[in-house]
Formats: structure tokens, C-alpha cells, sequence
């Protein structure tokens, strides 16, 4: 006889207010949860989320982060009859009854405060007590995994590793030339970079690796998608200063989104440390040729179906792009095994292993 599902309050704040990988996570998650007999999720949100204004935002932000999460999370999921909660990033959330289950995507405030305004750190410290007393905390990757366990003195029994995965949608198609054209002025070939823009994404380098590039390769653009983040300032300027061969498209929906993967040349994340890197598996799975910086958890991600450079090294970064750009039997090769990595990451596996974290802890 099959045990009974398991009631899971599960915090959906930050599927609904956050559109970096966050939400993300949270967005897939929600449904590859509900399309399980084991589990029955009751989905629940704090006071406020998705006011507008100003003053209604900040009023949302100290009711979620000062009532909800240290007390009204855990009273209305005892409420709902839950057995387990899942919030599903770092949170200051504490409940003993029903017990807690945390996602923690990274730890990079600590590894690399450098990288981190003051008060994103200050935010971050915040939830921590939470963290360390969750019953059972889930890392997006084993170098995440390992953070929590080094940094925050966690037993290791209590860290499990369960990897993210692509949306479905993000898989191989035509490219749209008329599309890229009409909607971003894309003309030529072009590398494509995900990201937000702050220090830790090292779009810096990027930059000055592109330059590089474009005066070996003529017919090439690059395009930056994602929103601005802290400590951007200097970027911008660079960005202001830049040719229209460097095209900054902000935001894009989903679909345009997949469109950019499919009609890039080789898609380029030198970031400095992940605690997963999604874009990366996003690439992959279009079928778009990589070069990924060798750190943290991007080497995890890729296995070995793309190039890995120091994302320090400049030269390196401009020479792995180069040769995406010139080598055509070395970018297919890639793409083919960039496809099949990207397959053995799922949201069903990544359910799996979170359903068994729930049944370990109640």
C-alpha cells in the first residue's frame, strides 16, 4: 500500500515577485510538484506581493520579511493541515511544526562579500539563524552544497543536492532571422550573454574580450540580455560608450528569450561564481556552442560539453570565443553534447529529490 501524500505548504512570494532564477526555480518547481501523486501542495503567499507603488512595495517587504516569514508562514501552513514547508530561497522563515524545508541557491555574499552592496549582505545575514535551524536544506548544486556546509557549520546529512534543470521550451529551433532582426537590430552573427549586470557576472571582461574578438572576427555582434543590478555604474558608462556592435537588450519574455539561444554563434557566461547557472543549461539545451568560466558550479553544470576558461584571464575568454566563432566541427561538437548533458537535468528529477528530502524529514 502506497504511504499517503504529503501535504506541502510551499512559499510561492517569489515565484510571483522574482524573474531572475529565483522565481524561476520556483515557477518549475510548483508545477513538477503538482504533477505528482505523492505530494499534495498547497501554494501560499506573503501579504502584499505584487503591490504597486513605492510605499505599498516597501510596506510588502517588511510585512514579508519581519510577520510573515519569522511567524505567518508557519501559522498558516499549521492552518492548511501542511505537513512540511518548503520555502524556496534563503528566507528568515522559521517553523518547528510543520518543519521547514529551505532552499539555498548560493552562499556568494560570503565566499566573495566583495562583490555585494552592504545591504544585500546585511539582507542576506538576516536569514541565516533560519537557515542553520531548517530541518532539511537543498543546495542547486554539490559546490553549493559544500558552501553550507563549510560556511554555515551545517551537518552534511541535512544538505541535499538537488540539481535544477531548463524549462522545456528552452530546446533546439530555427533560428528567427526576421524576428531577431525586427525586434533587436541583429544583423550579423552575434555572441549572447545572460545576465544581470553587476560585478559578480564579469561582463567587464566580456567586454573587453569582445573587443578583442571583433578585431579577429568581422562579422560578429555582441548582445547582453538582463537587467541592471548593484554596483553597475562604471558598466553602464562602458556600455553608453560602446559601438552598435555591443547591443544591451534588457529583459526579454521567455520566447524571445529562446529565440536569442537559437540564432546566437556561441553564447558566453564568464562569470566569476554560481551557486547553479541556469543561462548555462538554458544554452545547452537550444543547442547553442558555450564558453563558461571553470568555477564554483559551472564545471558541474557542463561536464565536458563546453569550453571552460579562467574567467579572470581576458585572452583566454577572447580565444575560447574566437574559436566558437571559426572552428565550425568544434562549436557542432559542442552543441551536440551540450544537448545531450542538458538531458539529463529535469524538473521530474529535480522534484524527486525534493520529495525525498520532505519524507526524510517528517
Amino acid at each position: 500500500m502506497s504511504a499517503a501524500p504529503l501535504r506541502v505548504a510551499f512559499d510561492a512570494t517569489h515565484a510571483r515577485i522574482n524573474r531572475t532564477g529565483i522565481g524561476r526555480y520556483a515557477q518549475q518547481l510548483l508545477p513538477a510538484l503538482a504533477a505528482r501523486d505523492d505530494v499534495d501542495v498547497v501554494g501560499l503567499l506573503a501579504p502584499g506581493t505584487g503591490a504597486t507603488g513605492r510605499a505599498q512595495h516597501l510596506l510588502g517587504v517588511a510585512r514579508r520579511d519581519f510577520a510573515y516569514y519569522p511567524a505567518g508562514l508557519a501559522h498558516r501552513a499549521r492552518a492548511a493541515r501542511a505537513d512540511v514547508i518548503h520555502c524556496p530561497t534563503s528566507s528568515p522563515a522559521h517553523s518547528a511544526k510543520p518543519p521547514l524545508v529551505m532552499t539555498v541557491h548560493d552562499l556568494l555574499w560570503l565566499r566573495m562579500p566583495q562583490h555585494f552592496t552592504p545591504a544585500v549582505r546585511a539582507y542576506h545575514r538576516m536569514s541565516v539563524p533560519a537557515v542553520r535551524a531548517a530541518g532539511r536544506i537543498l543546495a542547486d548544486s554539490d559546490a553549493t552544497r559544500a558552501d553550507v556546509i563549510e560556511l554555515l557549520g551545517v551537518p552534511e546529512e541535512r544538505v541535499v543536492t538537488a540539481p535544477l534543470a531548463a524549462d522545456p521550451r528552452f530546446a533546439p529551433r530555427e533560428a528567427d532571422r526576421d524576428l531577431l532582426r525586427a525586434r533587436f537590430g541583429i544583423e550579423r552573427r552575434y555572441v549572447l550573454a545572460v545576465a544581470t549586470r553587476e560585478p559578480r557576472k564579469n561582463l567587464n571582461a566580456l567586454l573587453d574580450a569582445f573587443e578583442r574578438l571583433a578585431a579577429r572576427v568581422d562579422d560578429c555582434d555582441l548582445v547582453l540580455v538582463g537587467g541592471k543590478g548593484w554596483s553597475s555604474a562604471e558598466l553602464e558608462r562602458t556600455l553608453e560608450a560602446t559601438d552598435d556592435r555591443v547591443k544591451v537588450c534588457g529583459f526579454v519574455s521567455e520566447d524571445e528569450l529562446v529565440a536569442l539561444y537559437a540564432g546566437a554563434t556561441c553564447f558566453a557566461f564568464p562569470s566569476l561564481a554560481e551557486g547553479f547557472g541556469l543561462p548555462v543549461l538554458e544554452a545547452m539545451a537550444c543547442g547553442t556552442p558555450v564558453v563558461s568560466s571553470n568555477t564554483t558550479s559551472m564545471p558541474e553544470v557542463t561536464g565536458d560539453a563546453a569550453l571552460l576558461v579562467d574567467p579572470t584571464d581576458v585572452e583566454a575568454l577572447a580565444a575560447a570565443l574566437e574559436r566558437l566563432m571559426t572552428e565550425p566541427v568544434l562549436a557542432n561538437g559542442l552543441a551536440r553534447r551540450g544537448l545531450e548533458r542538458a538531458a539529463t537535468f529535469s524538473w521530474e528529477r529535480c522534484a524527486a529529490e525534493t520529495v525525498a528530502a520532505y519524507r526524510q524529514l517528517v
